[in-house]
């Protein structure tokens, strides 16, 4: 989601002093012609969103698409809100009533604890469930109305989506060719089909991409600065003695915590103390890493170390790599026995690409896909992961991973649901 983000500039820019400071400044159709050339042999990577987008008038238009000026790589989010509950019915009485008074209230949060107020009375229906997904697992988006559509996964799942982000309503960029971009309105949008390129393909500038150091290790990825920031283009501001400068992402090597200011080395070598702005002090939202290899991660001010920025691999995840995924099946110990099937975790999550939340002890937040979990262990109000490639995590602090965890029902044979409380829940193994 875009957030607004206030600044604490006055007009004056100090141009002068930054044209020593920055590279050259380049537009954006610049930024996206220099990585469209067939010389430059990323211009083959498939890990950029692909598709191709029919209009209302019935005329499609092909090419690399990113979503709300945010979102344009496979292992990129697509969130909302899930328009249809899981279903209550399914289960028998006594569990149907068990989960129904015991249904959460509205939750929010305030400076880091999640608040939940008491539902209202006579409410016996699940809400609307937020979802994260991988750009990569989603085969069509069908517009349905100007906050609502229709998503079909991979594996033939339906999603219905009604609103709860900005992602549904955005609007569509297609670059078609080298510096030809078209900004496509959701409301003139009929179907998206997501696919991957037959050959090399001309794609938007690059996201920018690094290694994020924290108290609680290093992680690598595209990085987005204070939830906002994510392109070359794009500009940190702050204070260098006494001056408001604004320098472009393409110009800075690494930026490390200072407590209330910024240490930002660039690549003219030069080394700058910035300061004054919620850029570059403890007023910054976080920093956000999207990995292929754990899902996203968004690191607050206190937790963060520095950020060295590199070009990114050239073996990003592509469209074929999300393409055996489907529901999350797993074996539910619980209560002295144990049941295998597919899970309906919390209530909500039932495919491999939709993440699990949670935080840590450092107040890092973790949005992990089921696709890369091997086990969960409940643990004292938190739960203990084992993720794929041989990392292990402890989270918490969120309803996925906590008491407020509505329980899980497994589809076993003959399509039956079992419902398991979370409270009985001693160890889940996922099989992939």
């Amino acid at each position: 989601m875009k957030l607004s983000k206030p600044k604490n500039l006055s007009p004056c820019r100090g141009a002068a002093l930054i044209a020593g400071l920055i590279m050259t400044a380049m537009s954006h159709a610049q930024l996206t012609e220099t990585m469209a050339t067939e010389d430059n042999p990323q211009q083959a990577d498939q890990g950029w969103l692909y598709g191709t987008v029919q209009l209302d008038d019935d005329r499609e238009i092909t090419g690399s698409l990113r979503w709300g000026e945010q979102e344009a790589a496979w292992i990129h989010h697509f969130n909302g809100d899930k328009a249809q509950p899981f279903d209550l019915t399914k289960l028998d009485d006594d569990d149907r009533e068990a989960i129904e008074s015991n249904l959460p209230g509205p939750r929010f949060e305030i400076n880091g604890h999640v608040v939940e107020l008491v539902r209202w009375l006579g409410s016996s229906q699940l809400q609307p469930q937020f979802f994260s997904l991988e750009f990569g697992h989603i085969a069509e988006l069908e517009v349905v109305g100007n906050d609502r559509a229709n998503l079909t996964l991979r594996d033939g799942t339906i999603l219905e989506v009604d609103g709860g982000s900005d992602d549904v309503g955005a609007d569509i960029e297609i670059m078609t060719a080298p510096g030809q971009i078209e900004t496509l309105d959701w409301d003139n949008v009929s179907l998206v089909r997501f696919h991957a390129p037959q050959s090399a393909a001309a794609r938007f500038s690059p996201y920018m991409y690094g290694r994020v150091e924290t108290r609680n290790g290093s992680f690598e990825g595209f990085v987005d600065w204070d939830q906002d920031e994510r392109y070359p283009e794009d500009e940190l501001d702050g204070d260098v003695d006494g001056e408001e400068q604004s320098i472009r992402f393409s110009a800075i090597v690494s930026i490390q915590n200072e407590g209330e200011s910024s240490k930002v080395v660039l690549k003219d070598g030069r080394t700058l103390s910035m300061s004054d702005t919620n850029d570059v002090n403890s007023d910054n939202r976080g920093i956000v890493i999207y990995m292929a290899d754990l899902g996203k991660v968004v690191v607050p001010w206190s937790a963060f170390e520095k950020v060295t920025y590199f070009t990114p691999p050239s073996n990003l995840p592509d469209y074929q790599s999300f393409a055996d995924y489907d529901a999350i099946n797993a074996q539910v110990t619980h209560d002295g026995e144990a049941t295998n099937g597919q899970l309906v975790y919390d209530l909500d999550q039932q495919h491999e690409g939709e993440m699990l939340r949670g935080k840590d002890a450092t107040g890092i937040q973790y949005e992990i896909p089921w696709r890369l979990i091997e086990r969960l262990t409940p643990e004292n109000n938190t739960a203990k992961l084992s993720i794929k490639g041989g990392r292990s995590l402890t989270i918490g602090k969120d309803p996925d991973v906590t008491g407020s965890n509505l329980g899980i029902g497994i589809k076993t044979q003959g399509n039956s649901v079992k419902f398991v409380p979370w409270e009985s829940v001693n160890d889940l193994k996922v099989a992939h």
